[in-house]
């Protein structure tokens, strides 16, 4: 509770400035009650998430508030954090029950709305609604193609001997070898009971390479319109879309890269691996889609983490931004280290990209600057810095983000390559996933803080590849082997000469060519 206490404290003290950085929602203004309200609002509110105003003016009975409110032309309000049904004692005690929207008039100041709600005696906060991002470098879109299907079956092994898999989109993923994937395989490919929860778009539940992979609630009847099991939610049997607030998975391109890159089913013969995906016999960590981008619609980025923390999450993979500070985002990613876990891990991982903007800008990095997330950042293929990454103090990790070859909504080609540390976040997540599937085979306990403990102290030092950003990309690359055993990964693959093993096309929208990785025989290299 004590980063719940300090959040509270820091955006309580003077009236929220907009940034110039952040872009918002116009017309609405959040507000954090004070606790002596509680009962007041209880009463107002009957149990409802929303309150409809009688006549033209909010009116909920809080004097000062509703002098403000009629002073900013408040028109309704509603609760931003939902009754959370069988969760609800637990989610009062974080305070969750006091934070409302309220939808001021139009044409309203926004800045001199939170200037008047920040003086009301009843309220502690009041901040806007930050409009937030996807954080990849668009017009990089190459080579959609449909599922590739390989000769050779999936072993019956839970992990892959050899360390290299059958899928035929493997040799494409030049982001594995960097990370010592395939040395990691051979010891951990991923534990069904870990769940990895995809805040992004939808991820595509139908593709064959994430199908098997794929988290459901199985106390929830899908499509009978009912909250089965009294956690808040209707219908949210794949997870829940929070964009356009139902059940409804909206499956779009981002989600679905980022969900195979974390889970696709590795070694299955069929498209491409992913991180934590299993040895082939859908037995990897499993993908719970929190579609924060709906269809034409976003919302829900702090509601989102509250429910995977409640419905058994152990790690949190955000590939999103913008820059708008929030208290009421902060007091959810506390929720979720605090409350997630899944009972697999004491507490939950939160994992940011650190955005796209060739900043070292925290607020601009912003919720990824956030202390308790790690934050990675984007390398490419000769492990420099690419020029879009954020970077500076503020960056814990880093992982493969140019060209990453990876699974693509069924309808919009099945698989592709995109860049950006949207791209890279999941490696690290990925990574992440297969050290608490480690733990839990092993009967072992693990948690949150222990977990990026091993995260950023088993990396490999980018330092040579990055001289003007020593400092300023973490601790360096993010490496499954190390990671899992604490010790320096047996070659291959070796950068920086030899002959390409794998190249491919590329066609980005400032340049075009092909790309390689390379590896040598490694002789002339001390691995000790």
């Amino acid at each position: 509770m004590a980063l719940l206490c300090t959040t509270a404290s820091i955006f309580a003290q003077e009236a929220y400035q907009l940034q110039s950085s952040a872009d918002y929602d116009r017309q609405v203004v959040r507000v954090k009650f004070k606790e002596e309200q509680a009962r007041v609002l209880d009463e107002l509110m009957k149990g409802e998430d929303q309150l409809t105003p009688r006549g033209s003016l909010l009116h909920t009975g809080i004097a000062g508030f509703d002098a403000a409110s009629v002073e900013t032309g408040a028109t309704g309000m509603k609760r931003v954090f939902r009754n959370g049904g069988k969760f609800e004692a637990r989610h009062r005690q974080w305070g969750l029950h006091l934070w409302y929207e309220v939808t001021i008039g139009q044409g309203q100041d926004l800045q001199a709305a939170l200037n008047t709600y920040h003086e009301v005696a009843e309220v502690e906060i009041a901040e806007p609604h930050g409009v937030y991002r996807l954080v990849d470098d668009m017009g990089v879109d190459m080579m959609r193609e449909k599922p590739m299907m390989a000769a050779s079956a999936a072993t019956n092994s839970m992990v892959i001997p050899g360390g290299t898999p059958n899928d035929p989109g493997y040799n494409q993923q030049w982001g594995f070898p960097a990370i010592d994937a395939a040395q990691a395989w051979e010891l951990e490919t991923g534990h069904t009971s870990v769940v990895v929860a995809i805040e992004d778009q939808g991820v595509d539940y139908n593709h064959p390479d994430l199908a098997g992979n794929m988290w459901t609630n199985t106390d929830e009847i899908p499509n009978n319109g009912v909250d089965d099991d009294n956690n808040g939610y209707v219908d949210d049997y794949y997870g829940y879309n929070f964009g356009n607030d139902n059940g409804n998975i909206a499956i779009d391109f981002h989600g679905t890269h980022v969900g195979g890159t974390v889970a696709a089913e590795t070694n299955n013969g069929v498209g491409v691996a992913g991180t934590a995906g299993g040895s082939g016999n859908n037995d990897g960590v499993r993908l719970m889609s929190l579609s924060t981008f709906g269809n034409g619609a976003q919302g829900g980025f702090d509601e989102a983490f509250i429910y995977a923390a409640d419905n058994g999450a152990a790690i949190s993979q955000n590939s999103w931004g913008g820059g708008a500070q929030s208290a009421a985002l902060e007091n959810a990613i506390d929720y979720f280290i605090a409350n997630g876990g899944g009972g697999v891990m004491d507490g939950g991982l939160v994992v940011f990209a650190a955005g796209n903007d060739n900043s070292s800008n925290p607020n601009i990095g912003y919720p990824a600057s956030y202390s308790p997330c790690i934050a990675v950042a984007n390398l490419q293929q000769n492990l420099s810095r690419w020029t879009t990454s954020n970077y500076g103090s503020w960056v814990d990790i880093a992982a493969p983000g140019r060209s990453i070859y990876s699974t693509y909504p069924l309808s919009q080609g099945s698989y592709a390559s995109i860049t950006g540390t949207s791209m890279a976040c999941p490696h690290v997540s990925g990574v992440a996933a297969l050290v608490v599937s480690d733990r839990v085979r092993n009967g072992q306990s693990i948690t949150d803080t222990e977990l990026r403990i091993i995260l950023e102290g088993t990396t490999v030092s980018v330092d040579a590849q990055n001289p003007s950003y020593i400092g300023l990309l973490g601790t360096g690359l993010v490496n499954a082997y190390q990671a899992l055993t604490g010790t320096v990964a047996p070659p291959p693959p070796c950068y920086g000469s030899g002959s390409a093993i794998s190249s491919f096309p590329y066609s980005e929208s400032f340049e075009s060519g092909t790309g390689a990785w390379q590896q040598t025989t490694c002789d002339d290299i001390d691995w000790t």
